[in-house]
C-alpha cells in the first residue's frame, strides 16, 4: 500500500496510470518497484520518483515539487 502527499497538491499518476490528486492514503501496489508521478499544471511542477513495495508493507511519501 502507498499514502502519498505532495507539497503543494498534485494529481498522482502510478506507472502512468491516472490515480488522482494528492493526498491518497490508500494505493494497493503490487510488492516491487513503481514509478509514481506527481504534476500540478497551475503551477508547471512536476516530479517523478521511485518507490519499493514489499509484501505486506505500507509505504508512507512526502513528496515536495520544486521549480
Amino acid at each position: 500500500t502507498l499514502r502519498i502527499n505532495s507539497r503543494p497538491w498534485s494529481v498522482v499518476y502510478v506507472d502512468g496510470r491516472l490515480i488522482g490528486n494528492t493526498p491518497q492514503m490508500s494505493i494497493m501496489l503490487g510488492v516491487g518497484k513503481h514509478v509514481v508521478t506527481l504534476a500540478n499544471t497551475e503551477f508547471a511542477l512536476k516530479k517523478t520518483i521511485t518507490v519499493q513495495i514489499g509484501a505486506g508493507q505500507v509505504v508512507t511519501k512526502i513528496v515536495e515539487l520544486e521549480q
